[in-house]
């Protein structure tokens, strides 16, 4: 690869709990400069919220999978925040990516002793 050229990376499938994950790396020089990932599985959140309060995601999307709520939860405040145009103070993100960061220690009895 020359310096300065774009590598493409597609993997595809990564085998998920719920459903398959394709997912695409550009790196140039050794670093990522763009991903993206997709899941193709329709899981009707959609359908469940709709013609519900906005808010209501916050409290349905994290039970409905019982795995990666934190997940869920994460995406539908940043749904909410950018569909009402919110400023989010920097604590607030810093927070939230704290809370998100410390997920795989909560995820299992193992892990929870490798980080503590």
């Amino acid at each position: 690869m020359t310096e300065g050229s774009v590598q493409t990376l597609d993997i595809s499938p990564v085998d998920r709990v719920e459903g398959d994950l394709d997912v695409r790396v550009e790196i140039q020089d050794g670093h990522v400069v763009n991903a993206w990932t997709q899941a193709k599985l329709f899981r009707g959140f959609e359908v469940i919220l709709r013609d519900k309060d906005p808010q209501a995601g916050l409290v349905v999307t994290p039970r409905v999978c019982g795995i990666c709520g934190a997940s869920h939860l994460t995406c539908a405040a940043w749904a909410l925040d950018t569909a009402w145009q919110t400023t989010v103070p920097r604590n607030a993100i810093l927070a939230r990516n704290l809370g998100r960061s410390s997920r795989p220690c909560r995820a299992s009895r193992a892990t929870t002793m490798a980080c503590s």
